[in-house]
């Protein structure tokens, strides 16, 4: 169970982690703060931005990681033989783990909602995971 609490000048977690006990202050720089990627990447999709940067916290050890988004296009994808039009985002970690892990993310163009992933979900080895929404 964690807490996080945002301040004007610090994000704040707390709380048990594998039964331990955690509490670590970050500070609330001019990275937003924004712990679910999907929904960050959908508002993001419907902006007039081309590219979007944003912390989360990982899960697994409550280390902030800094995110760059970047619109890479316009697709159709066929999903139970609609064609869906949609925006096409890449997501890159800053800094050296770029060059590790990426995701692939689209977005359906009238109202942003994911329609698919691909990417891996760990370490360097890892199989690729693909998402795709069903209906």
């Amino acid at each position: 169970k964690i807490t996080a609490e945002q301040t004007e000048d610090k994000i704040i977690l707390s709380g048990l982690l594998k039964g331990k006990k955690i509490y670590t202050e970050q500070m609330n720089d001019a990275v937003e703060w924004s712990q679910s990627i999907t929904y960050t990447l959908s508002r993001f999709s419907l902006s007039d931005k081309e590219e979007e940067v944003f912390r989360i916290f990982r899960p697994d050890n409550f280390e902030p990681v800094i995110f760059k988004a970047i619109k890479t296009g316009l697709d159709t994808l066929e999903i139970n033989k609609r064609k869906i039009p949609v925006k096409k985002i890449s997501l890159r970690p800053k800094g050296i783990k770029s060059v590790f892990w990426k995701g692939e993310y689209s977005f359906r163009n009238t109202d942003g909602l994911f329609i698919k992933y691909v990417g891996k979900n760990g370490g360097p080895g890892s199989p690729e995971t693909v998402i795709i929404l069903k209906e």
